[in-house]
């Protein structure tokens, strides 16, 4: 704490170095995932393990990360705007209840929360229409938002 407070860090890098804190956790917890569905996945034996197979699954697995990511701008900058976690814990149960009611909906195209479940490779699920151009703006629209209103009460809070 205090190398924080005597250094003159800029506020943009300490919000930013939280940022790629946040970035780190998701892709650990993902690639955790993905290792972890890999092993159970050949435990089963269910079909045969291609290397084609493999790098898409990856693919679709690194995509996640950065869609989760996007996602998490928004409930920082709630965060920063009320200066407490419990409103964006809020904010990201209630955006979750609502992914569950939204994302098998035609609206779904416009809620970013529902991008990430939406854009995964999700053969034989029994969803015809996936509006993948729609999802993308959207989260790339809310991840904007999310950021300049981080970096414009962030560099100004107290």
């Amino acid at each position: 704490m205090n190398v924080m407070f005597t250094y003159p860090i800029n506020r943009m890098k300490l919000l930013f170095s939280k940022l790629a804190c946040i970035f780190y956790i998701i892709a650990i917890t993902l690639v955790l995932a993905f290792f972890t569905s890999l092993i159970l996945g050949l435990l089963i034996k269910h079909e045969t393990l291609s290397m084609d197979l493999l790098i898409y699954y990856f693919v679709s697995f690194l995509k996640m990360i950065v869609f989760h990511f996007m996602l998490v701008c928004i409930t920082c900058a709630v965060a920063i705007c009320t200066k407490s976690v419990l409103p964006s814990i809020i904010f990201v149960i209630s955006a979750t209840f609502a992914n569950i009611v939204v994302v098998n909906s035609h609206l779904s195209a416009f809620y970013p929360w529902s991008a990430p479940v939406l854009l995964s490779p999700h053969e034989g699920v029994g969803r015809t229409y996936i509006p993948a151009t729609l999802n993308m703006i959207s989260l790339v629209t809310i991840f904007l938002i999310g950021l300049a209103i981080s970096i414009k009460k962030y560099r100004y809070v107290e």
